[in-house]
């Protein structure tokens, strides 16, 4: 019955999430205060010291030191959210502060795609700064910037029109803008700078000594015409050349950077800026000039990266770090907890969109769930590993019975790439079933269970759907679970898989022991969860949910998945919907935590698994 409140609540949020549009950001901050599912919890896992995180599609501003005040960096994400993080001492920033959506009455999941960009000024000339909001297709201004702000309400211009209608009007789009406040005429009064969704810049010049009384938008000129990017315009006014004027920086949605030299004349002809970036810089970028002359970029990824100038090019100087930051792997986290270094404490082993694999060690002396920053898991020669056209799903299994795990890599190809374990892990060819390698429809996701009870482990694969692969001799389409049976003669041996086939899902009523085929579900993963030889339940992740299969055994026949069903209603889900999950277990074997990881903030949080019915 708890389990049934629950699932309601969760479908019931989900409704409202689809019905309306928020007034303020909120995700994010729910995750943080009270959990994935408030009222069961969902915590977010944070480290003691880690790289910043907004969510994803970082937009920040650097708020300057004020009345006593150290300052920080507000970070706006894609999903509607707006975090500070305070200056702290050796240059690590204290733990992040949740400014808008506190209120539980504003919380919801899932988030709707919204991007934040923030700029500070004074804009009402009363000597404090207040806060600009680049929020959808809406610029709005919230008077005396902090946690405590006042009532938000769209910019205007002089004559009283709304500043945002007249940029769409001029540049003849629609879509989000991005606010720079710059003094482009170099009158000495701040104007402002409105980048575009669809790549392009334009200004409204200030008239106002004190303030802001902004005349009509025009576009921002170059020596070859109007200055446009390929998409995401997102603007930043500082000195990076060192010649002692004001340059424009524009990031862009390919993740470029591009300067056009502030000259007595206006601005010269746009060059690209001369950057070391590692790990790579993958999509796009938001950048910033910091006073003291950095130069900061914020990540698709979510993260904010700083880079200072070293001659004519500028080196990467890493992710700027914080206190008690969440746990963010990056897009499209899946997850799982294995020892990595050998130290008889099981890691948090993470794959990401960009192909990376990373691992988070368990801090020793700390409470359980304590992780260390981010290291890559390397390879022969120690490069990183990474897998073929991104989306990494890793899983460190011991397929062949020794002790040493090897890696299990599902790709962004939809194929599984087999790491041997020498004395590092060695790429092998994608692992076959039949007589071809193993493709799916999408972005491969993996886990290993024992499930015909043969003492040897068994693959199930599913994909996600987006992005979708066009590629031939696809065994396993979007929606759909396919198991490859392990069919190796010898134990131990390096595994043979048989061609894969669909697992089906069944239903069974209340009081009745009639099956029925279920469909619809959209599956994308197969979780099992500890306990038993053959699993006896799996967390199946879908597109709208998370439900609790059991596993049916019926000798001789296979085994069946089944998901009860309440009396005349639909299926209902256990979680909202995860881009990737994982059961780990105490030292009796049952199961303990439920890993998860979250497609639309890269973070992960944990369910103790007795509170989801699972012990």
């Amino acid at each position: 019955m708890a389990t049934q409140r629950l699932t309601f609540r969760f479908l019931l949020m989900a409704l409202l999430a689809v019905l309306s549009l928020p007034a303020h950001p909120q995700s994010l901050g729910m995750l943080l205060q009270a959990g994935l599912v408030p009222g069961l919890g969902g915590k977010v896992l944070r480290l003691e010291t880690g790289p910043l995180t907004g969510g994803e599609s970082v937009d920040l501003v650097v708020l300057p030191a004020t009345g006593g005040e150290a300052g920080g960096y507000l970070l706006g994400s894609g999903w509607g959210d707006l975090l500070y993080y305070p200056r702290g001492p050796a240059g690590v920033c204290l733990p992040p502060q949740v400014w808008v959506g506190t209120d539980p009455s504003e919380w919801q999941w899932p988030p709707l795609p919204r991007q934040v960009s923030p700029e500070v000024a004074d804009w009402d000339g009363d000597g404090h700064l207040d806060l600009l909001l680049g929020w959808g297709g809406l610029l709005l201004w919230y008077p005396r910037v902090g946690p405590h702000m006042g009532a938000g309400q769209e910019l205007r211009l002089a004559d009283g029109s709304f500043v945002a209608q007249a940029v769409h009007t001029l540049s003849a789009a629609s879509g989000h803008l991005a606010p720079c406040v710059a003094d482009v005429d170099a009158d000495g009064r701040p104007d402002l700078l409105l980048g575009g969704e669809e790549g392009s810049l334009c200004w409204a010049r200030n008239t106002e000594e004190t303030g802001f009384s902004l005349a009509a938008p025009q576009p921002v000129m170059t020596p070859t015409g109007p200055l446009r990017v390929a998409g995401r315009a997102r603007p930043a006014w500082g000195d990076v050349d060192g010649d002692g004027r004001p340059d424009l920086i524009v990031g862009d949605a390919a993740g470029r950077l591009t300067v056009w030299p502030g000259m007595p004349t206006g601005l010269g002809p746009g060059a690209p800026l001369t950057m070391t970036a590692d790990p790579p810089l993958l999509g796009a970028v938001s950048p910033r000039v910091e006073a003291e002359g950095r130069l900061l970029l914020g990540e698709s990824g979510g993260f904010v990266r700083a880079l200072s100038r070293a001659g004519d090019a500028w080196q990467d100087q890493g992710r700027l770090q914080g206190q008690q930051v969440p746990l963010d792997v990056g897009s499209a986290p899946a997850v799982s907890l294995v020892d990595v270094d050998g130290d008889e404490r099981p890691d948090l082993l993470a794959g990401e969109a960009a192909g990376y694999v990373w691992y988070f060690a368990q801090q020793a002396g700390a409470p359980q769930g304590t992780f260390r920053a981010a290291q890559a898991l390397t390879s022969d020669g120690h490069q990183p590993v990474i897998a073929e056209g991104g989306y990494a799903w890793p899983l460190l299994v011991a397929m062949a019975g020794s002790r040493d795990r090897d890696l299990l890599l599902g790709t962004g190809r939809g194929q599984v790439e087999l790491w041997l374990r020498t004395r590092t892990l060695v790429r092998g060819s994608p692992l076959t079933a039949g007589a071809g390698p193993i493709q799916t429809a999408g972005p491969l996701t993996l886990s290993v269970a024992d499930w015909d009870n043969d003492a040897k482990l068994d693959l199930f694969i599913g994909c996600h759907g987006e992005p979708a692969l066009q590629t031939d001799n696809i065994q396993v389409q979007a929606g759909q679970i396919g198991v490859f049976l392990n069919a190796a003669l010898v134990r131990g041996a390096l595994p043979i898989f048989s061609k894969g086939s669909p697992l089906d899902v069944y239903c069974r009523r209340p009081g009745s022991s009639a099956l029925g085929l279920l469909r619809g579900l959209g599956l994308t993963a197969l979780v099992p969860v500890p306990g038993g030889v053959v699993p006896e339940r799996f967390l199946a992740l879908g597109e709208r949910a998370t439900f609790l299969l059991n596993c049916e055994v019926q000798p001789p026949q296979s085994p069946l998945l089944t998901l009860p069903l309440p009396e005349n209603a639909p299926p209902v889900g256990l979680l909202p919907a995860l881009y990737s999950a994982w059961v780990s277990s105490d030292e009796a074997g049952r199961p303990d935590l439920v890993f998860c990881g979250l497609r639309e903030y890269g973070l992960v949080c944990t369910f103790p698994a007795a509170g989801l019915g699972l012990r």
